[in-house]
């Protein structure tokens, strides 16, 4: 059987976009990472991924532990992620900075432009 070019497209996005969702789902008002990633994804990273609230996530992972994520805003915004761990923020020009989560939440306040790094295992 053929399929028509259009439905092999959709197929192809479909796949990527499941793909995505098991590695960052922004659909619940927050961020959660990694929340389907397989158990054979050991190590990995994603680039350039939009969520929900006008940023953009890159992350990667080691023993299916996020270690790094860089977080873009695109336009003022509060940027939320489900975490029970503390990280330390990043910030070119700025000292490292140290946030706890609440609540099992972080919350970061970001403007327009604005690109924080986040590490995971640096504390």
């Amino acid at each position: 059987m053929t399929l028509p070019k259009n439905i092999k497209l959709y197929s192809s996005i479909g796949y990527t976009a499941g793909v995505a969702e098991m590695i960052i789902q922004s659909h619940k008002g927050y961020v959660e990472l990694l929340p389907a990633l397989p158990s054979t994804w050991l190590r990995g990273s994603l680039k350039g991924v939009r969520v929900r609230g006008g940023f953009e996530i890159s992350i990667s992972w080691d023993k299916m532990q996020v270690n790094q994520m860089e977080v873009t805003c695109h336009t003022e915004n509060i940027f939320v992620f489900q975490s029970n761990k503390s990280v330390m923020i990043r910030e070119e020009g700025k000292d490292d900075k140290r946030v706890d989560p609440v609540d099992g939440f972080i919350s970061l306040r970001m403007s327009k432009n604005k690109k924080f790094q986040l590490l995971f295992n640096m504390l």
